[in-house]
């Protein structure tokens, strides 16, 4: 975008650039993903995401959050046909650190797995600048 704000120099010209934008929409419900089929099974000990998360196979995810746990991320491609997964496990997320990953190649849909039966449970996911 161009200010057309007059400066001893001349004009300025600026650019803005929005990062860190919020991709999840906060949407829980109780239950699991199977990470051989991608497919949703029940649990009341886990919490899934209710809808697919559009990401972009070229680009690194940042998720934080103040504990995780047991995160499990699912992955889909173009279609939301299951193609992989990834657990972390064990040590915890703290709430000032950050989880970065990148997707599998062919990836453009998500949804996470949350070892907790919490339905106001936040998480935070975001591309990497």
């Amino acid at each position: 975008t161009e200010d057309k704000s007059f400066t001893p120099y001349g004009y300025c010209r600026y650019d803005v650039v929005v990062e860190n934008k919020q991709l999840f929409n906060g949407k829980w419900e109780l239950g699991d993903i199977n990470s051989s089929t991608g497919t949703n099974t029940n649990s009341t000990a886990s919490i899934r995401n209710v809808d697919f998360i559009k990401i972009n196979p070229d680009s690194k995810y940042t998720v934080s959050r103040q504990d995780i746990t047991n995160g499990k991320f699912r992955f889909y491609d173009k279609d939301k046909n299951y193609i992989g997964y990834i657990n972390k496990g064990g040590g915890g997320l703290k709430q000032a650190q950050k989880l970065v990953f990148i997707p599998p190649n062919n990836c453009y849909y998500m949804k996470f797995v949350i070892d907790i039966s919490d339905l106001n449970y936040q998480l935070q996911l975001e591309v990497e600048p």
